[in-house]
């Protein structure tokens, strides 16, 4: 037989099988003085609120600053970087070059990253302008962190891959003999040409013709016979001095220009020519009337 436990009751209940176990009544008295009172709703503290959430950081142009402006902006920076050089140690294999402030575009991506800390890391304030509790920022701040890394590898394989013995200034585009913006301003693409089937880009017509006109200029032509619809139940497409039109936007008609396309309606059109011509030349029997 079992001894019993102290502090703890065993009722057994009918069946006889089945005990159960609960603390004895001088461990339920005990526990009862040393609990801890349940605060009624007036006194649980209310939640802080953020009255305000901080202004985003502005990012501009250094070319649109004033010379005041921009040497504010540039120390700001200069003591900025020195922070995150020594912060992250930045200085183990030269991760950030000593001649970053001489890459422009490694200017511009630090820049945009101290403004984008500066947003998750500058507490909302509260009415009396005290600092309030940020919720739910840890994810940005980890984002933050993966762009860091990204410019750092970008500032050592893209723009300082060649300074490891010093800076090496990039070569300025118009640096040689040629000058190749001259040349792609001139270097205007042609079209893609459209998929299979699909009308293409229409040009801007002239006022002497071209492969766009006006819905009241298609209906005018349409009134005369000029144009004719490819059927009554498909009056999107019209056949107009050969060559097909089909409606278009903004109350306007547009010329097909993919032959296929425009292989298909002629075909399209000649079956309903065929069509028309076989039931104007169809003549019923006489039975085939009695019976109507």
């Amino acid at each position: 037989m079992r001894r019993p436990v102290a502090g703890i009751e065993e009722e057994p209940v009918a069946a006889g099988r089945i005990t159960m176990i609960r603390p004895s009544r001088a461990t339920r008295l005990r526990r009862s003085r040393t609990r801890r009172p349940r605060s009624s709703p007036a006194e649980v503290p209310p939640a802080t609120v953020p009255a305000s959430k901080p202004a985003r950081a502005q990012v501009f142009e250094d070319h649109d600053l004033t010379s005041d402006q921009r040497a504010t902006w540039w120390a700001d920076l200069v003591d900025w970087v020195a922070w995150l050089h020594d912060a992250y140690e930045l200085s183990t294999d030269h991760r950030l070059p000593e001649c970053w402030h001489q890459h422009p575009g490694l200017v511009q991506e630090l820049t945009a990253l101290r403004a984008w800390r500066a947003e998750i890391y500058t507490p909302p304030t509260d009415p009396d302008g005290h600092p309030a509790p940020v919720w739910g920022n840890g994810g940005s701040a980890r984002a933050w962190h993966g762009e860091l890394r990204n410019v750092l590898r970008a500032a050592t394989t893209d723009y300082a891959v060649r300074c490891r013995a010093g800076h090496k200034p990039p070569t300025p585009l118009t640096s040689g003999d040629e000058d190749p913006h001259q040349e792609w301003a001139q270097a205007i693409p042609e079209p893609l040409r459209s998929p299979a089937g699909t009308p293409a880009p229409p040009e801007p017509a002239s006022h002497g013709g071209g492969l766009r006109v006006s819905h009241q200029h298609m209906r005018a032509l349409l009134a005369a016979g000029q144009a004719q619809a490819l059927c009554p139940h498909i009056p999107g497409y019209v056949h107009h001095d050969g060559t097909w039109w089909v409606a278009g936007p903004e109350q306007t008609w547009l010329a097909v220009t993919d032959p296929a396309l425009a292989e298909h309606l002629d075909a399209a059109a000649a079956t309903w020519a065929r069509a028309q011509a076989a039931t104007a030349a169809y003549t019923p029997s006489p039975h085939q009337t009695h019976h109507h």
